[in-house]
């Protein structure tokens, strides 16, 4: 009987549906990869720290934060350049990536547009670094929320110092958008940033925990290859490492290199397994007074040429 349970509830669950039908294809990630020795470098950077930028990269481009100078958590978000409305989302990419991320895992846009905007190809954090990861659970990398000025505040007494929020701020400044726009607010990819979501509380609930990332020899780093043209806004983390309370603990710069792959996206960037076209539109019936039609806005598909005139008005 139980058996059966356990059956019928998976056949049901709508995450474990979602990621069943959203497959990656292994096969082109992995050609990329084994073609990196001709790979053309066409920017590299050093970002110094309390800072955010927003770096332009091509479709078809590799985006890669190395840890050059010493140990240090980066938020990363992900938008359309030739629409930014289309941001990376948590909601979409937790329900088909989950939270923890590493190699093949993509991070996904919003809805209604809802498709990957870049594939984390290369995750070359050390993952038998005991010291930073204590026990399985823990990995480097996870997508959530990141730290405000509010909350530096609230943990150390110290107002006005810089946090993710004002790197996002910043790096989302250079591209027009206004600091108190809710992009700027929403979560992101924490890289280099020990997790453990199976962390309890006292009362056995799940609130999750965060280590230091203690170490950086070698030279670690994550590569994202880009399903589009996109802006890469990165944030330098004021907590550094994570090693030491606020105000104390050290910063370092971070290099973030670009390079052109030479290869192109995949033709249907949602990757879907069962190789179906997934179009909002094609399969639409007409709505009724208790079932409206849902109202897309232009560009969602694949098949329609991206609406742009936002990036216009900013």
């Amino acid at each position: 009987m139980n058996n059966n349970v356990t059956t019928a509830s998976q056949e049901v669950d709508p995450v474990k549906q979602y990621r069943d039908r959203t497959g990656v294809n292994k096969a082109f990630y992995d050609r990329i990869v084994a073609n990196k020795e001709n790979w053309k470098l066409s920017r590299r950077q050093v970002q110094p720290i309390h800072t955010g930028e927003a770096y332009f990269v091509p479709a078809g481009s590799v985006f890669t934060i190395r840890q050059t100078h010493g140990p240090q958590i980066n938020d990363v978000m992900f938008a359309n350049a030739h629409d930014l409305r289309e941001t990376s989302s948590f909601e979409t990419t937790m329900q088909l990536e989950g939270f923890q991320m590493t190699t093949l895992n993509r991070a996904w846009t919003n809805v209604p547009y809802m498709r990957p905007i870049a594939t984390i190809i290369e995750d070359g954090a050390n993952y038998s670094d005991k010291d930073s990861l204590p026990d399985d659970n823990t990995k480097w990398h996870f997508f959530g929320p990141h730290c405000t000025t509010e909350l530096i505040e609230a943990a150390s007494g110290k107002s006005n110092h810089p946090s993710c929020q004002t790197n996002f701020e910043m790096a989302w400044g250079k591209l027009g958008v206004p600091a108190d726009d809710a992009r700027t607010r929403q979560a992101d990819l924490n890289v280099f940033q020990p997790n453990d979501f199976s962390a309890k509380s006292e009362a056995g609930f799940s609130v999750g925990a965060l280590h230091p990332g203690k170490n950086y020899e070698g030279g670690q780093y994550i590569s994202f290859y880009a399903e589009m043209d996109s802006f890469v806004l990165v944030s330098m983390c004021p907590f550094g490492n994570q090693d030491a309370p606020i105000l104390e603990v050290t910063n370092w710069p971070q290099t973030m290199e670009i390079y052109d792959s030479g290869i192109a996206p995949e033709e249907n960037p949602r990757h879907f397994s069962h190789q179906e076209e997934w179009n909002l539109r094609k399969n639409q019936i007409e709505g009724t007074p208790e079932k409206p039609v849902i109202v897309r806005i232009p560009g969602v598909t694949t098949l329609e040429k991206a609406d742009t005139s936002y990036n216009d008005a900013i």
